[in-house]
């Protein structure tokens, strides 16, 4: 190889070297200084792109476990107003079984009705006044006026794929609160202005509408925990599956710290010996002067 003054290229060579070096050692020390392997598209083009579809889905689901826990809290709140009125049927049970024993003269008017009734009228109210009361958000849950008064969805998934479950939309849940009206003179006749402990036959319709009350309000009462049951396991698949976006975006995003902490003590001895290398490279330059002395 022939001997050149005019172009040291092996010390060229070696600066070009130096500088991939120094570029793949910013790079390392990037990634142990932000703790991401990929924080740009020029990082892992392909990887980055999964990376942000998994952010998608792990930062939608937990958004999505918000509004399932507002679900379970609407249905904690509709069952606790529901308890108090099952309690207050079984004083109107009561109430009325007062009054049958007690009409039993010619007339079928008991002296103790109108004091029964009085009772009676002012359970009536607490039932109005329970429904009217029993709020999440300041939307009644128990007088079938919540959210157009039948039915509300809530949404509990990620609509990013087509679903081709045959489901309409697998990503909403819905909530029948009809079913727990207690404002309704069907579901809850006890409820409705005739009812009244006045004579012996109303107190024989009260019983019948109290008995028809409980039955309902019941059913109410067991559809809401099963709602509660539900929505509590949708909650915990929709964490389990967000956990496991989560780790499949670190496992794109997260740098080795051990793998990087090796690799940059690699780089670091590769840079001291080029640089030893290339003062080599210089010297034999001065070797030559020598030669023209």
């Amino acid at each position: 190889m022939a001997v050149s003054l005019n172009t040291n290229i092996s010390a060229i060579v070696l600066g070009r070297i130096f500088e991939r070096n120094q570029a793949e050692l910013n790079q390392v020390d990037m990634r142990l200084a932000t703790q991401n392997r990929v924080s740009r598209a020029s990082d892992d083009p392909s990887g980055f792109a999964m990376m942000v579809q998994h952010r998608q889905r792990y930062t939608g689901l937990a958004i999505t476990a918000r509004n399932i826990q507002d679900g379970i809290a609407i249905t904690q709140i509709a069952q606790d107003g529901l308890a108090r009125v099952q309690e207050i049927f079984l004083e109107m049970q009561d109430l009325a079984l007062a009054a049958s024993g007690g009409a039993a003269n010619s007339t079928g008017i008991s002296p103790d009705l109108p004091t029964l009734d009085t009772e009676f009228q002012q359970l009536k109210a607490e039932l109005i006044r329970i429904a009217d009361t029993t709020m999440y958000r300041g939307q009644r849950l128990l007088d079938g006026s919540f959210l157009a008064g039948t039915i509300s969805e809530i949404q509990i998934g990620v609509p990013i794929e087509t679903p081709t479950t045959g489901i309409t939309n697998p990503n909403r849940y819905s909530l029948n609160m009809a079913t727990a009206d207690v404002n309704s003179a069907t579901l809850v006749p006890v409820s409705a202005t005739t009812a009244a402990l006045s004579n012996a036959t109303t107190v024989a319709a009260a019983l019948t509408s109290i008995t028809t009350s409980i039955t309902n309000m019941n059913k109410a009462a067991s559809i809401m925990g099963a709602y509660e049951r539900e929505l509590g396991r949708l909650l915990q698949y929709n964490n389990d599956t967000a956990d496991v976006y989560a780790a499949a975006e670190g496992r794109i995003r997260d740098a080795d710290l051990f793998a990087e902490t090796t690799r940059q003590a690699k780089l670091d001895v590769m840079q001291q010996a080029i640089v030893a290398l290339t003062a080599q490279a210089n010297s034999r330059v001065e070797l030559i002067l020598g030669l023209l002395k």
